[in-house]
């Protein structure tokens, strides 16, 4: 890796596990989000051939692809490489690309069951605490 966006932006490989080669790129993204930037994460093997694991993806917007296109750049490997992406869970920030980067490069995404079902049913947080709070105020016996 080079300087650059990468050093601009303090993301960098740091060496794995003690006598391992392999090492892990943080790639920031932009999110509309009031908590800012989110990270991905991008496992590189030894062998510039070897298979890539991208853990999370960022929020579906342009920019955020764009940010995630160029830390790869920089990193000397391609989106169409990624062999699997590992979603830590279900917010849009965090899994909002990997449709994209399904078709672009085939990839196999990872992710708990729970958090899995979430993905495929739009599962809101917002949603979420709406109707656990609406049970919640009708268990205390708050009027409708």
């Amino acid at each position: 890796m080079t300087g650059g966006f990468a050093a601009e932006h303090g993301f960098g490989p740091f060496e794995g596990a003690e006598g391992s080669p392999a090492s892990v790129g943080r790639i920031p993204s932009p999110t509309p989000f009031p908590v800012g930037d989110v990270n991905a994460y991008l496992l590189l093997p030894p062998a510039r051939d070897g298979s890539l694991t991208l853990i999370d993806t960022g929020v579906r917007s342009q920019g955020a692809f764009a940010a995630l296109s160029h830390a790869f750049k920089e990193y000397g490997r391609d989106l169409e490489a990624i062999d699997r992406i590992l979603v830590t869970h279900a917010h849009p920030d965090h899994f909002g690309q990997a449709a994209r980067l399904v078709e672009a490069s085939g990839a196999q995404v990872y992710a708990s069951a729970i958090e899995g079902e979430r993905m495929e049913t739009g599962f809101s947080l917002r949603s979420f605490f709406r109707e656990r709070a609406g049970e919640l105020f009708t268990q205390l016996g708050v009027p409708e």
